[in-house]
């Protein structure tokens, strides 16, 4: 017991500095003391209550159990390190993760208390569960100044982790040349393979860590695979990383061929990162030597695709990827110019393979062989005269068999799909070599003439050819979409093989138009939120849409309803579905519905408004901006708007969407012979204009041309455009020019109009089958479930306005898309616990919130209520 005056002298320095004078016995009470000192250093208030104290100074803190040693050497207080030591706390104490004080001040740079710990007998080669060692997190910090210090006390420099590093790998790894040098002067060996047969250069080269491949070359280290096979090389060029690859071709010369092989050859390596490796390349004294092995590569595959004993499929891809990266290596005119000649034998070899593809002749016949000349890029080699001689027999039996010339085609672009040959086998093997070819030499050719657009060469060269092409392209129809994106550029080109692009089935025209359409799709960048006014979603989105170029329109961006809480994929859903709808609000004039109210076209009275033009601008973009991203509108168009957004003529069977009659006589008029019925027409149309009768010439001296039976076909065609076309022409004009400026006119071209509507309105009628293929179902719901069973049911018996509704309320969207086409995000139903309460969604996840109710009547209540009754908008209340 403490005596009276003992005790009040322990009260009045208590009270003198704030705290208690000695530790409370239970530990835990202790640690709360004792915790907030080492934070902040308080190291003589700690060793004063360290004194004379029961506490054991190791004793564990929470599931860490780190002890205070740890969270001293760990926030670096050198102070409490000391004391703790000088009252016995262990240094090699771990804690859960293995770890003891000295990999915590190593891993965080804490020098003195490093020391400090040495002092006192911490091991430095401890440990952790992970195999980790004060020396690993040194070398992965790059701490020099911690190096020389843990080095003096250990000879264990080699260790490896868990993971197969040592610290060498690690200082590697994370590119600390200084740490490297050290090492390897301390003995690390900079060739040391580890359990997985890496070496310190192959960790360097994981990351492209230039400074440490440097380090790492200046002792002699050398290119070995690991244990997959895998060279430091291999690394750095699906990583990427140019300059690196530059110091180990430095090195060793000859692995600059390995190089370009491996470059063109692993296909599974990613092309862009490929890609980086080579344009390093194209400004570096080594570039003209790349570009050269590329060359020779690229011609050298392409006379093996025209062998049939040669793998298409791996060398049409391996050719593919060499042009590419010949072009990325390629950095001037004149470099283009030199090596794109290297090519020209095999243009010639091309076309004397399509040239005997198209023979009329079936007789063996002596083939021109003085332009099959060896490649230059295989002047030093002899496989390309070996193939050469080979393809000369072949070419020999492939006169045999190929059939008769197809016709001449007209000068319509209506292409007759050409007949079969006699030995199909022959024409289908080569369909792929030879599309891959013209795919090769389109791009070659385009590089090298450096214009915008399809160079002349190339342009003359399909013409010549189209029969051929059409032909082989009949036996493989994919060769399309695979290899003859060019098409998509060019509309005349376009033209000679329009009937057989469009004779393609439409999910693999639809997938070939967003592939081409996201070629250079800009990737991530800043996200811009639109804020709108429902009750004036029109006014307000023009006006942002004003705001932002067309380029960040393709990227990502969201709209919030104003006083509205919700915010993403659903609530933008639902804002093209509200704005389509208004851009066809009778009150800004811009569109008239047909003469059966399904469909609108431009009205030719807009310019009502005198903002009407920016308007047909705006809508124009504003449906490109939902095709571009695969949101469905509300609104369809007629089939003659289409046709004048896909650059076709229209016809007198489009003016019946807006008067039927009148097309009913214009077909009379074609029908029936009208020289002696006493029509008296002329080359004119009457029409109102503001409430004016006026008369329109269709020609220049229309009022003196009669109408014949001879140029009534000219007439009927003139009438039609002027109520479809000039009577809207400026209109029109606006919205293609707003709808181009986000996605381009060639590129939709290869759609009819019926399927331009499907694509942006989706299915007018709900199939309910194709509705439950793209349904999942979370919590207790199964397809064989109860309520589920119900719910289809409910679902099947609804009319088609109730299930756009139903859909609406769950996705934001009021019709599914396109058959075969994939929905943007699956349909999902998840279970919530019974109750009486009403069906509930998420619009952003596409998601049906479906109490599990008792009976198939209850659901059908509350379904149908929530669906009819539910307020459009986003507030919770």
């Amino acid at each position: 017991m403490w005596s009276p005056k003992h005790q009040l002298m322990r009260l009045s320095r208590s009270l003198r500095i704030g705290r208690s004078v000695e530790l409370p016995r239970d530990p835990a009470s202790a640690i709360h003391i004792l915790l907030p000192m080492v934070f902040g250093n308080q190291h003589k208030s700690l060793s004063e209550l360290l004194e004379n104290s029961p506490f054991d100074v190791n004793h564990p803190i929470g599931r860490s159990n780190r002890t205070l040693l740890h969270i001293a050497a760990n926030c670096g207080q050198l102070e409490c390190v000391a004391c703790l030591l000088k009252h016995g706390a262990d240094p090699n104490a771990i804690d859960i993760a293995g770890c003891c004080a000295i990999h915590l001040a190593s891993k965080n740079g804490k020098k003195r208390c490093m020391e400090k710990l040495l002092e006192f007998g911490a091991d430095p080669d401890v440990a952790d569960i992970d195999g980790v060692t004060s020396l690993h997190w040194i070398a992965v910090s790059g701490r020099l100044e911690l190096l020389s210090v843990i080095l003096h006390h250990t000879s264990h420099i080699q260790v490896e982790d868990k993971q197969g590093h040592t610290p060498l790998h690690a200082a590697a790894r994370n590119g600390h040349d200084n740490v490297i040098e050290s090492l390897i002067k301390s003995g690390a060996d900079p060739n040391y393979r580890n359990s997985n047969g890496l070496t310190p250069l192959h960790s360097a080269c994981i990351n492209g860590q230039r400074q440490a491949v440097a380090a790492l070359l200046s002792h002699n280290a050398v290119m070995t695979s690991d244990n997959e096979g895998q060279t430091p090389l291999d690394l750095c060029i699906e990583g990427g990383y140019g300059v690196a690859i530059e110091l180990l071709v430095k090195k060793y010369p000859k692995m600059l061929t390995t190089f370009v092989n491996n470059a063109v050859n692993k296909h599974n390596w990613k092309i862009e990162k490929v890609q980086s490796t080579v344009e390093h390349f194209s400004t570096k004294p080594l570039g003209h030597e790349v570009s050269t092995k590329l060359a020779e590569i690229s011609v050298d595959l392409g006379f093996q695709l025209l062998s049939l004993s040669s793998t298409c499929k791996e060398n049409g891809a391996s050719l593919l990827r060499s042009i590419t990266l010949l072009l990325s290596s390629l950095s001037t005119n004149s470099d283009r110019e030199f090596f794109f000649n290297l090519f020209e034998p095999l243009w010639k070899a091309l076309e004397e393979w399509i040239l005997l593809l198209g023979n009329e002749q079936s007789p063996k016949k002596q083939l021109p062989t003085e332009n099959l000349v060896d490649s230059p890029s295989t002047q030093n080699k002899s496989s390309n005269n070996l193939i050469l001689e080979e393809e000369n027999q072949s070419k020999l039996e492939l006169a045999e068999t190929v059939s008769q010339k197809n016709q001449s085609l007209t000068k319509s672009s209506q292409v007759d799909v050409p007949e079969p040959p006699r030995n199909p086998n022959m024409i289908s093997d080569m369909s792929g070599r030879i599309s891959v070819l013209i795919e090769v030499f389109w791009r070659c050719v385009s590089a090298q003439d450096g214009t915008v657009g399809t160079p002349h060469r190339f342009y003359d060269f399909i013409v010549r050819h189209v029969d051929v092409i059409n032909r082989i392209i009949n036996y493989n129809p994919k060769v399309i979409f695979k290899n003859f994106s060019f098409l998509l550029h060019d509309p005349k080109l376009m033209a000679y093989f329009f009937a057989t692009v469009t004779s393609q089935p439409f999910a693999d025209r639809y997938e070939w138009f967003y592939s081409c359409l996201y070629e250079n799709r800009p990737h991530g960048g800043q996200s811009h939120l639109f804020q709108v006014r429902r009750e004036k979603v029109f006014e307000d989105s023009c006006q942002e849409f004003g705001k932002i170029s067309a380029e960040n329109l393709k990227g990502n961006f969201m709209v919030q309803f104003t006083n509205e809480e919700g915010m993403g994929n659903g609530v933008l859903r639902e804002w093209f579905s509200v704005l389509s709808n208004e851009i066809l609000n009778p009150e800004y004039g811009l569109f008239v519905p047909s003469f059966d109210g399904c469909s609108f076209q431009p009205n030719s009275r807009s310019s009502i408004n005198p903002d009407h033009l920016s308007y047909f601008e705006f809508a124009g973009k504003i449906l490109s901006v939902a095709l571009y991203h695969k949101h469905l509108i509300n609104a369809s168009l007629t089939s003659s708007f289409y046709k004048h957004l896909l650059g076709r003529k229209i016809s007198y069977e489009d003016v019946e969407s807006i008067d039927p009659e009148y097309a009913t006589n214009l077909q009379w008029i074609l029908d029936n012979d009208i020289s002696d019925i006493g029509l008296n027409l002329n080359f004119t149309v009457e029409t109102d204009v503001f409430g004016r009768m006026e008369e329109i010439e269709l020609t220049p001296g229309g009022s003196r041309l009669s109408v014949t039976e001879e140029n009534k076909q000219e007439y009927v065609q003139l009438v039609t455009e002027l109520k479809m076309t000039s009577a809207i022409q400026r209109q029109l004009d606006s919205f293609i020019r707003g709808f181009n400026s986000i996605i381009p006119s060639y590129l939709i071209r290869i759609f009819t109009p019926e399927e331009m509507d499907l694509m942006l309105t989706g299915c007018r009628e709900i199939d309910v089958e194709i509705w439950k293929s793209i349904t999942e179902y979370s919590g207790c719901y199964n397809p064989t479930h109860q309520v589920i069973q119900w719910f289809w049911e409910c679902v099947e018996r609804m009319q088609n306005d109730d299930r756009s509704l139903l859909l609406h309320f769950s996705t934001g969207r009021s019709r599914l898309p396109a058959p075969n086409v994939i929905f943007s995000n699956k349909f999902m139903i998840t279970s919530i616990p019974p109750s009486d309460l009403l069906p509930s969604a998420s619009t952003c996840m596409s998601l049906l919130k479906l109490p599990e109710y008792d009976s198939y009547e209850t659901l059908e209540t509350k379904l149908l209520t929530a669906i009819r009754c539910g307020s459009l908008g986003y507030t919770q209340t």
